[in-house]
Formats: structure tokens, sequence, C-alpha cells
């Protein structure tokens, strides 16, 4: 008796291991993607933290103490950041607890939102950021797709 409920257990634990595993053939694998190449080296940083406030997205996320930040419009279309019409930043150093981080803000470069509505957003952007010492680093082929 004791050993057909340890099997029903397992079997049960086995079906639902296997059901939360599988993946869905019809999901699209772009959906919560945020990432950039930085200094020619691509960070895939998942899907981003996304923050709306009222007429402006604020995506931002870490990985492996990188971090990068875009704040933009909520309406569709090309922005820039020698208009002042978005703030772009890429840290390295920290991104939550330890040493103070090392901030390259945008100088130069672009953001394009392709998709906006209240639950997903969709992009590319591309920045030059520089740090308080002069030194540059590129920010290239980034993408988002993220739900939210």
């Amino acid at each position: 008796m004791k050993t057909k409920i340890i099997l029903r257990i397992a079997v049960l634990f086995f079906i639902v291991i296997n059901i939360s595993c599988s993946k869905d053939s019809d999901s699209d694998s772009t959906i919560n993607l945020f990432q950039a190449k930085v200094s020619g080296s691509l960070i895939n940083f998942g899907g981003g933290g996304v923050g709306v406030h009222e007429n402006t997205f604020s995506v931002s996320k870490c990985k492996n103490d990188q971090q990068i930040k875009l704040t933009f419009p909520i309406s569709v279309g090309t922005y820039s950041v020698s208009e002042g019409e978005i703030t772009l930043f890429y840290s390295v150093g920290r991104c939550l607890f330890g040493d103070i981080p090392d901030y390259y803000y945008a100088i130069e470069g672009s953001l394009t939102l392709t998709e906006s509505n209240d639950t997903k957003i969709k992009g590319t952007f591309h920045f030059i950021g520089e740090n308080g010492r002069g030194f540059k680093t590129a920010i290239t082929e980034g993408v988002f797709d993220i739900e939210y």
C-alpha cells in the first residue's frame, strides 16, 4: 500500500514537472527581450523592468553588475538624445549593492519605439555613453520587446 502511494506521488510529480517545463511552440521567443552590444559584446538582460510615469516609459535591467536604463515618451516614434527627448545610460560596477557604479550617460544616440500599448512596448536603441572622466563606450544594436 505504501509503495503504491509513493509510486502515485512520483508519477504525479513527474507529470507536473513535464507540463510546467514544456515549451509552448506557439510562443514568441522575442517577448521580454532586452539586449544590446556594449563595446561590441552582446549582453542579454532578459526582460526589462518597465515603469510608466505619466507620459513616459522607463525600462531598466541589471545583469552581471551591468545595467542599461532607458527613459522615453510613450508614443510610437523616433527620439533623439541630442534633442533632450530621452535619457539613456549604461552603468558598470554595481547593480544593487557593492561598489559605486561607473555611469555612462548618453551624449548622442536615439531610440525608436515601434509598438506601444497597455501591455507591451517594442523598439530599438543605440547610443554613445560618456562617464565623468571622459571615457566613452558604445551601446549598439539595442532591442527591447517587453510585455508588462
